[in-house]
């Protein structure tokens, strides 16, 4: 199922959904020169049986739609680009990325299952890549969850890279120029990432391997 609905001129949307189970896409433009992009969205046709679930909750057999992706831009010349592809067990991914500012750029790649990513760009010129879960066919990168909210000032970055099991991260950046780089790696399991920086020129790095880990990173003060 997609749904494009686009306001003022110069806007664009691609969608390309080709699960055999099925998926959901819904695109909603009302500034001028957006672009948006659901490249992929695929399962591989293993329905998931029914019941609870290694990752907790418990779905109905097959549960679909197995991708969902909601895509909105309120301003201009912003560009968002979802791929969403599971395998070994149809529980879903979901993406949300509302981009607000003037040329912003969001990239969201989600693979495996029961993948969560939440991106919010308010100000301009914001970029904002999330990837989670590991392309391999194998059923051991689920259950990830990312924040990604930037506003208040312009030119923030955040990269976030989770390919464990559970992972949380929640980079919140309200300054101008800030950079929030956080990796969680394969094999971890339950890592979780806070960063807030609400300064100018903030930049923080998380690297994470190995089970429980916890992070968190408060940076107020401009340097």
């Amino acid at each position: 199922v997609s749904t494009i609905e686009q306001a003022n001129a110069n806007n664009t949307a691609v969608v390309n959904q080709d699960g055999t189970i099925g998926g959901s896409s819904d695109i909603n433009q009302t500034g001028t020169g957006n672009h948006a992009t659901v490249s992929t969205q695929q399962d591989d046709g293993s329905p998931y049986p029914g019941g609870p679930s290694a990752e907790g909750p418990s779905y109905p057999p097959g549960a679909a739609p197995i991708s969902v992706s909601t895509i909105t831009q309120d301003g201009n010349n912003n560009n968002a680009t979802v791929i969403q592809k599971t395998a070994t067990s149809a529980v879903p991914n979901n993406s949300d990325i509302k981009q607000g500012g003037d040329s912003n750029n969001a990239n969201v790649s989600q693979y495996d299952d029961t993948q969560t990513s939440s991106v919010s760009q308010s100000t301009n010129h914001n970029v904002a890549n999330v990837t989670q879960g590991l392309d391999n066919g194998l059923d051991n990168s689920y259950g990830n969850s990312s924040i990604v909210a930037q506003g208040g000032g312009d030119l923030n970055t955040a990269t976030v890279t989770q390919t464990g099991t559970f992972g949380t991260s929640d980079v919140e950046q309200s300054g101008s120029g800030g950079t929030a780089n956080v990796t969680q790696h394969d094999g971890s399991h339950d890592a979780n990432s806070t960063v807030t920086q609400t300064a100018d020129s903030d930049s923080a790095t998380v690297d994470q391997s190995g089970d429980h880990q916890t992070s968190t990173v408060d940076q107020e003060a401009n340097n």
